[in-house]
């Protein structure tokens, strides 16, 4: 999970005490951060399911190569923008549907064209109507499989359309989503709800596992990258009991042969670390390790002789491996103070947040 942690002192307070912690997938602050802060820190943790993974059952890892920071100054329907910056919400002009029905009765969709979740009720926002669970004129609303909205304004669907062009919905999706909005549309969204606030997409220049990101100082220190398979350069060893392939990971920690190495693969399961020698005899197939004393990371995958097959099979599947020590990002000054710009601040990192921050401070919103 990622630890969003913010720490303010009063020049009355003599002794610091935490006054409340929220979690989520977000950390939302109501307060000017910039006043007496002495400490703001992201901490990025990778995450894997549970199970054993193998090329045919591969167990994904989520990884980390941005980070989002909103600020708005309103966040009374934050659940809403959280699920637009997680996948679990979608959003729509109503103006580019193909709206059916008339205004004596209702205006419909089905809930299909837009991958809204199919039960009655679902929670929905929009930039124009209220949002209601019976309807009304000037409404909008749900069944199981419509969204319908009663306006006796227009009278043809046509018209309703056509005035319906830059009126927002956010809704729930049926199926989450890889989360894909965008700065500009988030920026659009905000805009046609009325909001005050902007969204900073910060990239890390890195695919990071693990670390941690000192917002005052703008350094991120990544401890633990994550590697695309099919970007290394294997060799074929043939010289044990079963051959093996391995490759170098470019900084990584170097084991003992006493170690199990604490990473993880997304399609192998990791063993203990040993020699060259000994990992081509101990090796099951489907396995992975590393060759102690050094940085090489070994597969065992009795479906391929060549090395360049190996890797382009590999295309997509991932290993998290801990330096041997920090890699250091800067973000840049301007990254810096939107970071620290005073309004409503809301961290994204694409996993859970938890906040702890002091009573002088402000208000925890979960």
């Amino acid at each position: 999970m990622t630890m969003f942690r913010a720490l303010a002192i009063d020049d009355n307070i003599q002794v610091l005490k935490t006054a409340d912690t929220a979690s989520g997938s977000v950390a939302s602050f109501e307060t000017d951060l910039t006043e007496n802060l002495i400490e703001c820190e992201c901490e990025i943790v990778y995450s894997q399911a549970s199970g054993t993974p193998t090329p045919s059952n591969p167990i994904p890892i989520t990884t980390f190569s941005e980070m989002n920071v909103v600020q708005m100054s309103d966040i009374t329907n934050k659940s809403y923008f959280d699920g637009l910056l997680n996948g679990t919400y979608g959003f729509v002009d109503l103006g580019s549907l193909n709206w059916s029905g008339t205004g004596d009765t209702y205006f419909n969709i089905a809930k299909s064209v837009i991958g809204a979740k199919t039960v009655n009720d679902i929670n929905m926002l929009c930039s124009y109507y209220e949002t209601t669970s019976g309807g009304g004129d000037k409404t909008i609303y749900d069944t199981t499989n419509t969204i319908r909205v009663q306006d006796t304004t227009y009278e043809t669907a046509t018209d309703f359309t056509n005035a319906m062009q830059g009126v927002y919905l956010i809704y729930e999706l049926a199926t989450p989503t890889t989360p894909t909005i965008t700065e500009a549309q988030f920026k659009t969204l905000l805009t046609a709800f009325g909001i005050d606030g902007e969204l900073f997409n910060i990239p890390f220049g890195q695919n990071v596992a693990k670390g941690v990101l000192d917002v005052l100082s703008g350094k991120l220190s990544v401890e633990w990258l994550a590697v695309d398979l099919g970007s290394l350069s294997y060799t074929y060893y043939t010289s044990g009991t079963n051959p093996i392939f391995y490759a170098s990971l470019s900084g990584s920690k170097i084991y003992a042969t006493s170690d199990i190495p604490d990473c993880a693969c997304s399609c192998y399961k990791v063993v203990g670390a040993n020699n060259r020698t000994n990992l081509a005899s101990n090796l099951n197939n489907y396995e992975c390790s590393f060759i102690t004393n050094g940085t090489n990371f070994t597969i065992r995958n009795d479906d391929y002789t060549d090395p360049t097959a190996f890797a382009t099979a590999m295309v997509g599947q991932s290993v998290v491996y801990e330096l041997a020590s920090p890699l250091i990002v800067q973000l840049t000054s301007n990254q810096v103070q939107a970071l620290l710009n005073e309004n409503n601040i809301w961290c994204d990192t694409n996993g859970d947040t938890d906040v702890k921050f002091l009573l002088s401070v402000g208000k925890a919103i979960s």
